[in-house]
């Protein structure tokens, strides 16, 4: 179930960014600091990026935040946001 989550989120997360304007959008993309669930581009904006993270357990959620402190959050993109299930 957990998964299937994810994945519903990561497809709700994509098309938030091409209803945006983002030309380019990929999942799982391959960055310094892992993979981000969602990336896109946008050609409006002056080829800035964003980045979004989809994190369905507060674990997961708690994990990454911590993380996030120790690293460089700008390697990823110039915008990062978090999607997570309401009430998490």
């Amino acid at each position: 179930m957990k998964r299937e989550l994810h994945s519903k989120l990561q497809d709700k997360a994509e098309n938030y960014l091409l209803a945006k304007g983002y030309w380019i959008c990929m999942q799982e993309m391959p960055s310094p600091m892992g993979y981000i669930d969602v990336w896109g581009l946008s050609r409006a904006n002056g080829f800035k990026s964003m980045a979004i993270e989809v994190k369905v357990s507060r674990s997961d959620f708690k994990t990454y935040s911590q993380r996030i402190r120790n690293d460089r959050p700008e390697a990823m993109a110039n915008e990062c946001y978090i999607l997570c299930p309401a009430g998490l």
